[in-house]
């Protein structure tokens, strides 16, 4: 896992982040607790409500999350490691302004930070357990 204690504004995203997707999950299960029990219209009401809520975890993740980690990383372009082996240096990923990446970069970088991507920031970045990948 990522360390953040010395990121503090990565933290408090990193935070919201995951209470927005633990809401989307919490969702997802109370619907197929009840899908059986429902009516068309209650599973029409509540796949939109999924999709605004899931709408809406992304849109932090791509506006705020993604934007924070390019702001904080962008500043000391650590090369990144390959999860398949070998390294990328980070201009040759993400050396252009926020504005100009890729949605595949977007999610990228949020990835650096919440979870297992193709490429993962240098060792010191992360707790032991993560150090192995």
């Amino acid at each position: 896992m990522f360390k953040f204690d010395g990121y503090p504004l990565l933290k408090k995203c990193h935070i919201e982040y995951d209470k927005l997707t633990d809401l989307c999950y919490e969702l997802e299960d109370y619907v197929e607790s009840l899908e059986e029990e429902m009516t068309v219209e209650e599973k029409k009401r509540i796949s939109s409500d999924t999709k605004k809520r899931m709408d809406e975890r992304d849109r932090f993740g791509h506006e705020v999350v993604a934007k924070e980690v390019y702001a904080t990383f962008n500043k000391v372009k650590p090369v990144l490691r390959k999860t398949t082996g070998g390294s990328l240096a980070w201009d040759d990923r993400f050396g252009r302004p926020f504005e100009e990446l890729t949605y595949a970069d977007i999610g990228v970088l949020i990835g650096l930070i919440e979870e297992e991507t193709i490429y993962r920031l240098p060792p010191q970045y992360y707790d032991e357990e993560s150090k192995r990948g």
